[in-house]
């Protein structure tokens, strides 16, 4: 059975998708009134991960990114 090639992304170009992404989850949070800490709490993870998500410095599971959308009242719809 073959499988799907998967496209090859960059470094930079990965980079600079989790900065993107990042920065969006911290503006919602910001205008949702909610601190890293009670973020985190709401998903079951650690402050120190939500930091990370939000400086760009660590890859986002698509499985936290639905938790993170979900506290922020947001449903994923893909068209």
């Amino acid at each position: 059975m073959a499988s799907k090639a998967q496209p090859k992304v960059k470094s930079s170009q990965k980079k600079t998708l989790s900065f993107y992404y990042g920065e969006l989850i911290k503006e919602k949070r910001k205008k949702k009134k909610l601190t890293q800490q009670q973020l985190a709490d709401q998903i079951g993870k650690e402050r120190a991960y939500i930091a990370k998500i939000e400086q760009g410095k660590t890859d986002l599971q698509i499985s936290n990114f639905v938790q993170i959308i979900n506290a922020f009242g947001l449903s994923l719809q893909i068209a």
